[in-house]
């Protein structure tokens, strides 16, 4: 899957709360990006519920503050959107960016960069996201 990123489309998806001024203006990561970059990291994909309930428990998802750093860290290239066929449920992986961001700071936890394989099997995959969910209750 290819990893560049349009800015119109990240514009004209539906949520028009991200600026242009702030898609032009250099992100700064703070800790809470370099735990979410872990997690996502250490769990090779994460869906949005695991992101917003992990990291932004206590806003509200009409405050749309989850989403539009997500997108702020997926349009830099620390994240890659994937979708499950057929695009029923979006995940989240760690891209190049962020694994060298986590890298520098020796979070990388000595995992290589994950990717999809052609051969996704969406059952695993529910696996997968079903067990991280109850990883998450416990952190």
């Amino acid at each position: 899957m290819d990893s560049t990123v349009d800015k119109d489309a990240l514009l004209s998806d539906g949520e028009e709360d991200v600026t242009e001024e702030e898609l032009n203006t250099p992100i700064v990561l703070t800790d809470r990006d370099l735990g979410l970059m872990t997690l996502c990291h250490g769990e090779r994909y994460l869906a949005y519920s695991h992101i917003k309930e992990g990291f932004w428990p206590d806003r509200s998802i009409e405050s749309n503050v989850a989403r539009r750093r997500i997108r702020r860290l997926t349009e830099e290239g620390y994240l890659r959107k994937e979708w499950i066929e057929p695009r029923t449920q979006t995940l989240y992986l760690l891209d190049e960016r962020g694994h060298q961001a986590l890298k520098e700071r020796n979070l990388h936890q000595d995992l290589d960069l994950y990717r999809f394989t052609e051969e996704r099997d969406s059952r695993l995959i529910d696996h997968h996201l079903k067990v991280t969910n109850i990883r998450l209750l416990f952190r």
